[in-house]
């Protein structure tokens, strides 16, 4: 109706009076040091994506620093390419890499540890 019409709502919300301001202020607030980039490239490879515990070795950076620093610079560091090639290095040229059960190999194994435990039952009667 025409009431409907004439009333307007204007959204307010995260309003910035000087969205330069803000910005800029953003750009000086958590500035990384080249040692805490190396910190966090050197952590990164040791613990991928384990934010919390790479934020712990540094000082002046919490998790969400280190979560946009990863996001920011990915694609330049190459952060998958870094943990591959080191992933080799942890394990070693000789070890070989461990296999894990199919889930075929653990259902069979379910079935006999059951088969087991009713042989048991029937030995204690």
């Amino acid at each position: 109706d025409a009431e409907q019409r004439r009333v307007k709502f204007i959204n307010m919300n995260g309003l910035m009076e000087d969205p330069m301001k803000v910005y800029k202020d953003r750009q000086f607030m958590n500035v990384w040091t080249d040692h805490e980039k190396e910190i966090f490239k050197e952590k990164f490879v040791q613990h991928p994506k384990n934010f919390g515990l790479i934020a712990s070795y540094l000082e002046r950076k919490n998790v969400p620093d280190c979560v946009l620093y990863y996001y920011l610079t990915k694609k330049n560091e190459n952060y998958k390419a870094l943990v591959r090639r080191n992933y080799g290095k942890r394990r070693g040229r000789n070890q070989q890499q461990i296999s894990r059960p199919s889930q075929d190999e653990k259902v069979e194994e379910k079935i006999e540890e059951e088969k087991a435990e009713k042989t048991e039952k029937k030995e204690e009667e």
